[in-house]
């Protein structure tokens, strides 16, 4: 099983390498399922993860405050004052959100993961996505 994962909470650090990290993306898969990620113990990841393998690490470590100053750039760009409060908070909220939809700027990384049964993958399909909240 591969995933493309992407951090929306940069300041949570780098992308775990942990068994327990990788199932609980998996159970995460299933909203309201039978195994909850918070449910998960290094010892039923050990049962059930024989391996991860991350790659592809991308624009991570995140560089909040450069991300911060590219936004504001772009605005300048567009001629906009960040002395006219209303309108630049305005642009800088639906700027800040486009850098978060675009995957190319936000901090990502290939997940390879190698299970000891197939059960862990029953509802995820190709291409599918879900949101997560695993953390380490």
């Amino acid at each position: 099983m591969t995933l493309r994962v992407q951090a929306v909470h940069p300041d949570a650090g780098l992308f775990p390498r942990t068994k327990l990290f990788a199932l609980r993306l998996l159970a995460d898969s299933v909203p309201g399922g039978p195994v909850t990620a918070d449910s998960l113990t290094e010892e039923s990841a050990g049962g059930a993860v024989t391996s991860v393998e991350v790659s592809d690490v991308r624009n991570s470590p995140f560089d909040e405050a450069a991300a911060l100053r590219g936004v504001e750039r772009t605005l300048r760009d567009r001629g906009l004052d960040p002395g006219d409060r209303d309108t630049w908070d305005r642009a800088f909220g639906e700027e800040w959100a486009a850098f978060w939809d675009d995957p190319a700027r936000v901090p990502s990384a290939r997940y390879a993961i190698r299970l000891t049964s197939p059960k862990w993958l029953r509802n995820v399909r190709p291409s599918s996505g879900w949101d997560s909240t695993a953390y380490g």
